[in-house]
């Protein structure tokens, strides 16, 4: 029970430190999000395995979103170079665990070099998104990732296939929003039937 009281304490930091962010408070957020990498690094081996990788990806968002509000180049690409730093902490720690979590360590670094122009890395750590994703078959994040293969291509002047890969992306944003669609259909299908049974029975 005091395991998973210190867990969700944990988890309530990284929420209210995610909310921080995207309100613009980010010294409020990185301290909500190093509380939460605090309790983590104490449970040791009883911290779920997720715990520590996530608030190295929080802390780098934060600091990426930094970068990206900044009106001043030196201080925006200090800030992205601290955001790449924590991205890379999370996805050392998840190729360990062979977590399909590296995923999303993979696209933040891809997104997040393709900012600073380093696109030999941007493209390196996209094709190890795509290439994970493709292979555990989790085709949450191929949007994303086609997306923005798709402005790698065009800053590169490969227009040709950044068509394609947008093509993908489009093919695949409208299957997922079309899986979605058809899932909560079946939802509402599955509570009625339910509603209607328990109605009869009474």
């Amino acid at each position: 029970e005091e395991l998973h009281e210190t867990t969700g304490m944990g988890i309530t930091n990284l929420n209210i430190g995610s909310i921080l962010n995207k309100q613009g408070k980010y010294e409020e957020a990185r301290q909500k999000i190093l509380a939460a990498l605090k309790i983590f690094r104490e449970l040791g081996n009883k911290s779920p395995l997720w715990g520590v990788p996530f608030c190295y990806e929080k802390l780098g968002e934060i600091f990426e979103s930094e970068g990206d509000s900044s009106l001043n180049k030196k201080e925006s690409a200090n800030k992205y170079r601290l955001a790449i730093n924590e991205y890379l902490n999370a996805s050392h720690l998840r190729e360990k665990d062979s977590s399909i979590g590296a995923l999303y360590s993979y696209s933040k670094l891809g997104n997040i070099f393709i900012k600073t122009g380093d696109f030999n890395n941007a493209r390196k750590y996209l094709s190890k998104s795509l290439q994970e994703s493709t292979k555990r078959e989790i085709k949450a994040y191929l949007p994303g990732i086609y997306k923005n293969l798709s402005i790698l291509d065009s800053l590169n002047g490969d227009y040709k296939e950044a068509y394609e890969n947008f093509q993908k992306y489009f093919l695949y944003r409208e299957k997922m929003q079309n899986d979605e669609a058809q899932k909560k259909v079946i939802q509402t299908r599955l509570q009625y039937d339910f509603d209607k049974k328990e109605a009869l029975s009474k």
